[in-house]
């Protein structure tokens, strides 16, 4: 069933069942209105566009005006998340684009941008689980000036964050020297015993 809103569309997907939403691209951004959180298991996020993840069009974009910390996280398992963009546009305070707190998932040619602010402790991708497989995506831009200590990649969480793969990525960004593409947080319990960074552009 066709609708021009992601939360609508949502809704109707079903935990395990291997649902999915087709997201079709366009010359203008998807605006949630509340944060959106993608917690059923074995459901799927596919956009239409075939473009890169660097530019995608199937774009999920938090305004400025609607001042969310961060407009996505995924805690749902066992799901395949491709080619969508995820940016934040809100102008100040620490803030993300995504956040995902669930196993085994896929991202491929996502793109977890830079968000606007520039404030201390910002990312573009905070990451707090375990056995997820990032293919093609990209962190971070080249647009937004980094000048204070954020992030692209945020690696972090008291539970088991390990056995995580990075598949022909990029990180990028424009910034000062406190900005770091990946960072190991030290409130980590679990000790990583394995991150892989495959063919990686950093």
């Amino acid at each position: 069933t066709a609708n021009s809103s992601l939360e609508t569309c949502y809704a109707k997907t079903r935990s395990g069942y291997n649902d999915g939403v087709i997201f079709i691209g366009g010359a203008t951004a998807f605006n949630p209105a509340a944060a959106i959180t993608w917690s059923n298991n074995y459901c799927h996020l596919i956009g239409t566009n075939s473009m890169p993840g660097l530019g995608n069009r199937c774009r999920i974009v938090a305004l400025n005006a609607t001042a969310l910390t961060i407009p996505v996280t995924f805690s749902g398992s066992g799901c395949l998340i491709k080619n969508i963009q995820i940016n934040n546009e809100l102008s100040t305070g620490a803030s993300g684009c995504a956040i995902v707190t669930g196993l085994r998932n896929v991202f491929e040619n996502v793109f977890f941008m830079a968000p606007s602010s520039p404030t201390a402790a910002s990312y573009s991708c905070k990451l707090g689980s375990a056995e997820n497989a990032f293919v093609r995506c990209t962190f971070g831009q080249l647009t937004n000036f980094r000048s204070a200590a954020t992030y692209g990649l945020w690696i972090h969480g008291a539970g088991n964050v390990s056995r995580n793969k990075f598949i022909d990525c990029e990180f990028l960004s424009w910034n000062s020297a406190t900005h770091v593409h990946v960072l190991f947080d030290a409130d980590m319990v679990a000790v990583p015993q394995m991150t892989i960074f495959e063919d990686c552009l950093f």
